[in-house]
């Protein structure tokens, strides 16, 4: 006899975002790593190298297919309202017409439209990124105050790229896919051990313009 478990259960997958021998985040971060120049090959930077391939591919990667391949936060903001609950949130001495009033109503359909649409459905993608947003600000904070400040804005890229579908074909298509999956993982190496040089810079910004040609 079998018992289940209390609760819901979500499972958490973190992949990497292309095959071992192919260009991607975290081969981009390595090469990064050595255009700067690795101080030694020590158990401590090999270590830190892994890490930041860890970051770069596996967490990152996960947030920007969450966010942009499968439209996580984009069905929020797209989402077709039902008709609001007749209670749960409200605001006191909110008149029904007043601008409180309609957040009120907004706010109430936001909760049927999640309790009853979206958390069924989604809720594991919604946990999955969760975890993989702390992970992703603590393994940048712990390899250094650079990375970790690189790790934002490739969250904050990551979030607004996410708010349409990603496509070649239309004005400006792959630019921001090809700054966070190559630009940014390969200044996040160039920062590893040191602060940002000038032919570290150039370097990336030289393959990044040849990433982003190569993929229209």
């Amino acid at each position: 006899m079998t018992q289940d478990p209390f609760g819901q259960t979500f499972i958490f997958r973190l992949s990497s975002a292309r095959s071992w021998l192919s260009l991607g985040s975290g081969w981009a971060a390595v090469a990064g790593a050595l255009a700067a120049g690795m101080p030694g090959l020590t158990w401590t930077h090999l270590l830190q190298v892994i890490g930041l391939w860890l970051l770069v591919d596996p967490v990152l990667g996960t947030l920007w297919d969450l966010a942009v391949q499968q439209g996580l936060w984009r069905r929020v903001t797209q989402a077709a309202l039902p008709q609001p609950a007749d209670r749960g949130f409200f605001l006191p001495y909110a008149q029904p017409d007043s601008p409180a009033g309609q957040l009120v109503m907004l706010v109430r359909r936001y909760q049927v439209w999640w309790q009853a649409y979206y958390w069924p459905e989604f809720g594991g993608q919604v946990v999955t990124f969760g975890v993989g947003l702390l992970l992703g600000l603590t393994i940048g904070l712990v390899l250094n105050l650079s990375i970790f400040w690189l790790v934002v804005i490739s969250i904050s890229l990551t979030l607004w790229a996410g708010q349409k579908a990603d496509r070649l074909s239309a004005h400006g298509g792959g630019r921001l896919s090809s700054i966070v999956q190559l630009l940014l993982p390969w200044l996040m190496g160039a920062t590893l051990w040191s602060p940002l040089s000038l032919f570290p810079l150039v370097l990336a910004l030289c393959f990044w313009i040849s990433y982003l040609g190569g993929l229209r």
